[in-house]
């Protein structure tokens, strides 16, 4: 496969799933340009599934950020190793922002209204399953209380 094969085939896909997430914004009640930029787009996902947990949407998006400095760091040490105490940060960092995407994604899934499976599935393979949360017409932000099962007043739902 060529080169430019390749771009034009993940070109497709990057703009398959921009698309498909403006989508789901738009079905959230969120303006669809945050899509856009990527920790804005996990930090509003974050609110999107967690409305009434602003403390873990805002560690979410700070844990983002760190985890992108920590792999961006080796990259200064030229020369010389990198050292060990960074090596595992960067583990931990990564270890801990999957579990937060995967917490993450489930309640976004159940704010939908979508199993857990169907979480999973977002999870491991996006490039399937966002564009058939946005594609489809049956599905519907039904709000941060169908993740726990909790009455939500309005106010919060909407505090987005």
């Amino acid at each position: 496969m060529e080169a430019s094969s390749v771009l034009i085939v993940l070109g497709s896909i990057s703009i398959s799933l921009i698309f498909s997430n403006f989508i789901i914004f738009r079905k959230a009640g969120q303006p669809a340009w945050k899509a856009l930029i990527p920790i804005y787009k996990s930090y509003t996902k974050g609110k999107i599934a967690n409305a009434n947990h602003g403390i873990t949407t805002a560690f979410t998006s700070v844990a983002s950020a760190v985890m992108m400095v920590l792999l961006i760091t080796p990259l200064l040490y030229f020369e010389g190793e990198v050292p060990e105490v960074l090596t595992w940060l960067q583990v931990l960092a990564f270890f801990s922002l999957i579990a937060l995407a995967l917490v993450t994604t489930i309640n976004f899934a159940r704010s939908f209204g979508k199993s857990d499976a169907f979480a999973v599935g977002l999870f491991l393979l996006p490039v399937i399953f966002t564009p058939l949360l946005a594609l489809d017409d049956e599905t519907t932000y039904k709000g941060p209380q169908h993740i726990t099962g909790q009455r939500v007043s309005k106010s919060d739902a909407i505090r987005l």
